[in-house]
């Protein structure tokens, strides 16, 4: 088996996501593994000057997003089960793609649901409503008892219209 020479972790976005999934120091632990096809956990502790407790937790974070996977062996001195890991090629590619697709239904919703309605926001900015929950508090804001007052939400429906398109981009939709 080659080495794990996974392009997928050089962009910052995959760095900041595999950081946001294990902690930072998962970075530093997929490079270890990156560069060697299957490294121990204590060999891992060891190289990142990190305690073996601390390496697993992050391991096993990894491990439920199937970026990592292990193959146990007998140590035959100790008689312990040591745990060799390595990186799953192509899965961070995949996670990715799913937690952006995610994302952009959610801003498409949200886009939708800004293009279907009319709202109303408190003279004092104290809150913004609908249509319909304006009608129902009398155009009075239910926070101060000021007129409520016509909201044009254009700009927001643009720049989520801007968000979708960047996000769209990036994954290649």
């Amino acid at each position: 088996m080659a080495h794990v020479t996974l392009e997928e972790y050089e962009d910052p976005h995959a760095q900041q996501f595999l950081a946001e999934l294990g902690g930072a120091k998962s970075i530093d632990i997929i490079g270890l593994l990156r560069k060697h096809k299957e490294v121990d956990e204590f060999k891992l502790a060891d190289r990142l000057k990190m305690d073996v407790k601390s390496v697993r937790k992050i391991l096993y974070r990894l491990y439920e997003k199937k970026l990592v996977s292990f193959r146990r062996m007998r140590d035959e001195t100790r008689g312990w089960h040591i745990y060799i890991w390595r990186v799953e090629p192509g899965r961070m590619s995949k996670l990715m793609t799913e937690r952006w697709e995610k994302s952009i239904n959610q801003l498409k919703t949200q886009m939708d649901y800004e293009k279907t309605n009319q709202f109303f926001k408190c003279e004092n900015g104290c809150v913004r409503v609908v249509f319909e929950k304006a009608f129902e508090n009398s155009f009075v804001c239910s926070e101060c008892g000021s007129k409520l007052v016509f909201f044009d939400n254009l700009l927001i429906v643009k720049q989520l219209r801007e968000y979708i398109n960047q996000k769209d981009a990036v994954i290649g939709g």
